[in-house]
């Protein structure tokens, strides 16, 4: 097999109905991987052909037992990749390709491309986490998120993945942060997407309720639920940085970006941060 090259057999046996034969090309890929990002960059292009294969290996397995272990098993070739622009834009078009398809996916399928979304973002925090929260790395993965999916100007992702995206977003990111705590500042870096997103003109009242609701009043109800004398629920290891979080959703809330519809509901926003910090602080 040509170094720089992927052959397209190996490409065609990851779609093939045997599970065989797709565990035996899924290896080869590995194998070409670790090759490859040794010799040279991997191009878009190629990464792009990888991640409709690997789309297509998980469509071919049918066992709902085994989805987890395949969707790990992609998501962790991240690993493999040597240089941090492969390992981004590998997640990027993993992304990318589920999402083009997403629409055409049945509902017996979709729980699993669904569940890959889910892994890429735990695996993403996991492998910042593992290295401490570095600024560095972390804004690699931020302009992705941001740029390329959330507020991306010309491949716009659909509806269905950025709402799902933004549905785990916090879940999988609050539970990194409880296994490595970071700062407030290195946390807050996160939320700027999302406050993108809420201070876009354009952007659909489904998208800017759902950023509300999933990322902003989700943090509020984690810290309701800590502060909560009666609750059972261990409290985090982590500080978030509410007064950042409230500032910022008020000067969204005030500039005439917005309509006067989505400027109440930051304002009310803003008022509990403004409640929670004080309980918070205290």
């Amino acid at each position: 097999m040509d170094n720089f090259q992927i052959d397209q057999s190996l490409l065609e046996g990851l779609a093939n109905s045997d599970s065989e034969i797709r565990s035996n090309s899924l290896e080869k890929l590995e194998e070409w991987i670790k090759i490859a990002t040794k010799a040279k960059v991997i191009s878009m292009e190629t990464l792009k052909t990888i991640s409709k294969g690997l789309y297509y290996a998980l469509w071919m397995q049918d066992k709902a037992l085994l989805h987890e272990d395949l969707c790990d098993r992609i998501v962790a070739i991240h690993d493999i990749f040597k240089r941090s622009e492969e390992r981004v834009s590998y997640y990027y078009c993993l992304l990318l390709v589920v999402d083009q398809n997403i629409l055409s996916t049945d509902k017996w399928r979709i729980n699993k491309f669904l569940m890959l979304i889910r892994r890429i973002f735990r695996h993403i925090f996991a492998y910042i986490a593992k290295n401490n929260w570095t600024e560095s790395i972390c804004h690699e993965y931020i302009d992705m998120v941001d740029m390329n999916i959330l507020n991306a100007e010309n491949e716009k992702f659909s509806d269905i993945t950025v709402s799902h995206i933004i549905s785990v977003f916090m879940d999988e990111f609050d539970k990194a942060l409880n296994v490595v705590p970071s700062t407030p500042q290195q946390q807050f870096m996160w939320y700027i997407p999302f406050f993108k997103v809420l201070e876009n003109k354009t952007v659909s009242d489904y998208a800017f309720g759902k950023v509300v609701k999933e990322v902003f009043e989700a943090i509020l109800n984690i810290l309701e639920v800590e502060k909560n004398d009666d609750s059972e629920i261990e409290k985090s290891n982590y500080k978030f940085p509410l007064t950042n979080i409230s500032n910022t959703l008020f000067d969204i809330a005030k500039s005439d970006k917005i309509n006067s519809k989505k400027r109440r509901t930051l304002y009310k926003l803003v008022e509990r941060f403004k409640i929670m910090e004080n309980k918070y602080n205290k």
